[in-house]
């Protein structure tokens, strides 16, 4: 009976080892992936700080704006998801904060996506009026508005939880996460509407855009045409929206993992944030940085640390 009992110990002991080493393996990937694609997004925001001629281009002003707010997404997404991981209790005001502005950054990732589509529409169909058009006061202008109508989700949950909770509430520590603001099934529907919504028109835009441009390249039939990478681009934030929205699916995953066992619930977890929240955020600089001369250039040299040896180069719309 004894020699029963510590042989299960032991294999216990053994299963909480190997579960043990997973953890430290899985946040080890997150932490090091997203160090490395910070850097890279980091360098990126600092060469259109340093480097006027792309501050006066609206198309890399979005652009840039797509990096910040991707960037501040992945930090507020992997500090909480670490949160969560170790078990560690957070004062409920602060994590409404962080609730509130990483669901903000979520929310302007497709709306960014639609208004650069709709960029590279007017460069493609109205060449003349590109610049009147699309200045960078107005690009600044759809920035702006785009993290007000982003706000909006988030900022109406916390709009319901001051009227039904006490202000001491906010006092209070627990995991932080969305359920911290949720305090109705009737949120979730709520939530589900945005989400429609939202994705629906930016879906349209998108869609809309894409057309238009594949006509004009139709019409100039030159290989390589500012048409036909115009094209490929607005294709590219199509992938990109899909992945946007992979993210909200989350939930109804963990939904239906959430009475299995904890290290099955856990892993379910890993891959949810590691699909949907790592990779698709970082994959910008790859799909857009990269395929851009100006920026491929200056990215070489400054992660060469030539900073001194940057010279400004034209940009092309």
């Amino acid at each position: 009976m004894n020699s029963s009992t510590g042989a299960n110990a032991t294999s216990l002991s053994a299963l909480s080892l190997i579960e043990h080493g997973t953890i430290q393996l899985q946040l080890t990937l997150i932490l090091g992936l997203s160090s490395f694609f910070l850097y890279i997004n980091m360098v990126m925001i600092l060469i259109f700080f340093k480097e006027p001629v792309y501050r006066d281009s609206s198309r890399y002003v979005l652009f840039i704006h797509m990096l910040f707010n991707d960037t501040l997404q992945s930090l507020i997404s992997v500090f909480l998801y670490f949160l969560v991981v170790f078990r560690i209790q957070f004062n409920i005001t602060l994590c409404t904060f962080f609730v509130h502005l990483g669901g903000n950054a979520a929310m302007n990732t497709p709306f960014n996506l639609a208004v650069m589509s709709l960029d590279r529409y007017i460069a493609i169909c109205f060449p003349l009026r590109y610049t009147e058009i699309s200045s960078v006061s107005r690009a600044y202008l759809a920035i702006g508005v785009t993290w007000l109508i982003g706000s909006v989700p988030s900022g109406s949950d916390i709009f319901i939880v001051l009227t039904k909770l006490p202000l001491s509430y906010f006092n209070q520590k627990a995991l932080c996460s969305r359920a911290v603001l949720i305090q109705n099934s009737d949120q979730q529907l709520k939530q589900a509407v945005f989400n429609g919504l939202y994705f629906t028109v930016v879906w349209i835009t998108i869609f809309y855009t894409y057309v238009q441009i594949m006509l004009q390249a139709r019409k100039v039939r030159v290989p390589g045409s500012q048409a036909s990478k115009a094209q490929k681009t607005v294709l590219l934030h199509s992938v990109q929206l899909l992945l946007s929205m992979a993210f909200f699916l989350n939930p109804l995953t963990e939904y239906i993992f959430q009475y299995t066992a904890p290290m099955v619930f856990a892993h379910v977890r890993y891959v949810n944030f590691f699909l949907t929240i790592i990779l698709p955020k970082f994959l910008s600089p790859l799909i857009y940085g990269l395929r851009d001369d100006n920026l491929k250039k200056h990215l070489r040299l400054y992660l060469k640390c030539n900073f001194n040896k940057v010279n400004p180069t034209a940009v092309h719309c």
